[in-house]
C-alpha cells in the first residue's frame, strides 16, 4: 500500500467537526465477477425482517426467501426476545430449506438501523427507530447478540461475515449486476461502480475510497493485508442541519423547507446532484457508474431524469458516468458483500500455515447441492415493498 496521501484530498472521519459524517464500512472491496456459492441474508429494518437464501455464480443470483413479522411486543421488550426470535424464524426458514446443522453460511446481516461500526462484523446500536423500543440494545454490538441468540438454540449455526446498511448494498448490487458484462470484467481496473446513493424519504450515500487518504484509518488498516480501499459511509442526509448551508438559500429553499414535515433538516435531499457531481469529480476514474435506489428515484416519473441532467451539467467535462437502478440491495447486495467478504480474507489467509485444514469445510459447504434454490424462484419476495426493509433513507 502507498504511503502518505494527497494534498487536499484527505478526509476527516466522525467526530472531527465536520459536517459529513464519513463513517467507514469496512467492506474493502466490490465484486470481481467471480463470486459464488450459498449465502444467507437477514434483513432488518422494520416492523418487518426478511430472511433470504441466495445462489450466486458470478454472473447470476437465484434467491429464494421468507418475510417474518416482528410482533409488538417484542418491539417493545428486551433484546433477548428480539433476537432470539430472529433466530427461531432463522431455524425454522433453514429447516424449510433442507439445509442441516453441520452446513455453516456465511451470512450478511443488513441492519437499517443508525449504528456505530467498529468492523465488518461488528456494529454497536446507537438507536432505535421506527417505533423499536427494544431494551438492552443501544450501545450493543448487534452482530454479537444475533450470534448469540443462535448459539443459544442447538438447531442453528450461523456465521456473520459482513454487516451493511441499505447504501452499502445498493453499490454492491450494481456491482455485482454490472460485472455480467464481459466488457466491463475486462475493464474491471476502472472501478466502474464506486458510488452507491438512496434516494428515498431520507437520503444517503457511500462511495470507495482509497485509504491513504484518510489518515486515521491508515494506521490502523495499512498493513492488514487486505485491499487498500475502503467504502465509506458519508450519512450526508443531515448535511446541513447544523446551518452550514444557509448561504446558499434562496427564498424558494426557505419556503420549501418551512412546509416541510421537518423544517431545517434533510437539506441535503436538495442538492443531491452536486453531491453526486462531486463524488464523481472526486473519483477521478475515465467511467464511473453510479447505483440507486429508493422510492423517489424508483417511482418518481421526471426525478430521475431532472437528476441526470443536472449531474451532466456540474461533472468535468472530460468525465463519464451513468446512473443505475439497483435491485434489491438489502437482499442481492448483502450476499455480495458476504461473497466478497469470504473471498479477500480467504486470500489474506493464503500466506499463513494449515490454511487446508481451515479451508476443508468451506469447500465441502460450497458443493453441497441445493437444488430447491435453483428451481424455486420467490418472485413474492423480490416484489415485496421495501418500504419497511430499509433504513430513514427510503
Amino acid at each position: 500500500m502507498k504511503t502518505g496521501g494527497e494534498g487536499g484530498k484527505r478526509i476527516r472521519m466522525r467526530g472531527e467537526g465536520g459536517a459529513l459524517k464519513m463513517l467507514p464500512t469496512y467492506v474493502r472491496a466490490i465484486p470481481n465477477g467471480e463470486e459464488s456459492g450459498d449465502y444467507l441474508v437477514l434483513d432488518l429494518g422494520g416492523t418487518n425482517f426478511r430472511i433470504l437464501l441466495i445462489r450466486l455464480n458470478g454472473r447470476e443470483a437465484e434467491m429464494t426467501g421468507k418475510v417474518y413479522s416482528v410482533p409488538d411486543s417484542i418491539m417493545q421488550g428486551t433484546a433477548e426476545e428480539l433476537f432470539d426470535h430472529i433466530a427461531l424464524c432463522m431455524a425454522r426458514f433453514m429447516e424449510e430449506q433442507g439445509i442441516p446443522f453441520s452446513r455453516k453460511l456465511p451470512l450478511g446481516f443488513t441492519f437499517s438501523f443508525p449504528c456505530q461500526q467498529e468492523g465488518l462484523t461488528s456494529a454497536k446500536l446507537i438507536r432505535w427507530t421506527k417505533g423499536f423500543k427494544v431494551s438492552g440494545c443501544e450501545g450493543m454490538d448487534v452482530c454479537k447478540m444475533l450470534k448469540e441468540a443462535c448459539s443459544r438454540r442447538r438447531d442453528i449455526d450461523i456465521d456473520v461475515v459482513a454487516l451493511l446498511n441499505d447504501t452499502v448494498g445498493t453499490l454492491m448490487a450494481c456491482a455485482f449486476k454490472e460485472n455480467t458484462c464481459q466488457l466491463i470484467r475486462v475493464l474491471r481496473k476502472l472501478n466502474v461502480i464506486q458510488i452507491g446513493v438512496i434516494i428515498g424519504t431520507g437520503t444517503n450515500a457511500c462511495y470507495m475510497e482509497q485509504i491513504e487518504r484518510i489518515p486515521k484509518l491508515y494506521e490502523k488498516l495499512a498493513d492488514d493485508g487486505l485491499p487498500d480501499e475502503i467504502v465509506m459511509n458519508l450519512e450526508w442526509g443531515a448535511f446541513g442541519d447544523d446551518g452550514s448551508l444557509k448561504f446558499v438559500h434562496t427564498k424558494y429553499d426557505r419556503e420549501v423547507d418551512s412546509n416541510s414535515i421537518n423544517p431545517g433538516k434533510q437539506i441535503a435531499a436538495h442538492l443531491l446532484a452536486a453531491g453526486i457531481a462531486t463524488l464523481i469529480d472526486r473519483m477521478e476514474r475515465p467511467l464511473v457508474t453510479v447505483g440507486i435506489d429508493g422510492s423517489v428515484y424508483r417511482f418518481h416519473p421526471m426525478f430521475p431524469e431532472l437528476l441526470d441532467d443536472k449531474i451532466a451539467e456540474l461533472i468535468d467535462e472530460n468525465l463519464r458516468y451513468k446512473l443505475m437502478l439497483s435491485e434489491d440491495g438489502c437482499g442481492i447486495g448483502a450476499a455480495v458483500v458476504a461473497a466478497v467478504a469470504t473471498r479477500i480474507t480467504g486470500q489474506q489467509k493464503e500466506d499463513e500455515p494449515q490454511q487446508e485444514n481451515r479451508s476443508e469445510p468451506q469447500q465441502e459447504n460450497q458443493n453441497e447441492p441445493q437444488q430447491e434454490i435453483q428451481n424455486e424462484p420467490q418472485q413474492e419476495n423480490q416484489n415485496e415493498p421495501q418500504q419497511e426493509n430499509r433504513s430513514d433513507n427510503e
